[in-house]
């Protein structure tokens, strides 16, 4: 475990980083932000003392989901993966609050009708409504795409006859022949 004191506005970790380590809040407080293409970053959540951040993403060992940054000067603490397996394996206390602090999490997301709560359902909603539109969208361009090409084949291999036509002499034994 390693103390750190982290200046306000600085970045703790940022989305897709490699997940090796969860901090515990002492001090200060921490903005859990995405970054959304539609709106752009947006604050998820914020935590204070005695709030962990990081857990979700190393217990299942994704990169992180969500860029951590002070909003305050803060003290946090960091362990490390292999510290806190160490430290599950041996204390069945350590598991019991990592999995309340898990399940609490879930809880609130899928059953509170808090804003937070809702505000999560719809980012999800609308992202999946957002992929879907887009992959629509593709769609569409594709087979507009192939439509077009139906009509401009043709269209240019009568412009090409006729450019050709226009340039060889109406007497040619060539032409003739057509």
């Amino acid at each position: 475990m390693e103390k750190h004191r982290i200046a306000a506005g600085a970045c703790i970790y940022r989305e897709g980083d490699i997940s090796d380590s969860i901090y515990l809040v002492r001090a200060g407080e921490v903005e859990v932000t995405s970054l959304y293409p539609e709106t752009g970053q947006v604050v998820e959540q914020t935590l204070r003392p005695g709030q962990l951040l990081g857990e979700m993403e190393l217990v299942d060992g994704r990169p992180r989901t969500a860029t951590a940054q002070a909003r305050s000067e803060c003290l946090l603490l960091e362990i490390q993966r292999s510290e806190l397996l160490n430290l599950l394996q041996d204390s069945w206390q350590a598991t019991a609050v990592l999995g309340k602090i898990h399940c609490d999490r879930l809880s609130k997301l899928l059953y509170e009708s808090s804003l937070e709560a809702e505000l999560a359902r719809l980012k999800l909603e609308m992202h999946l409504k957002i992929r879907e539109a887009i992959l629509q969208h593709e769609q569409r361009v594709i087979q507009s795409h192939h439509g077009m090409l139906a009509i401009a084949i043709p269209i240019l291999l009568l412009a090409g006859w006729l450019c050709w036509s226009w340039t060889v002499p109406m007497g040619s034994a060539y032409v003739a022949s057509f």
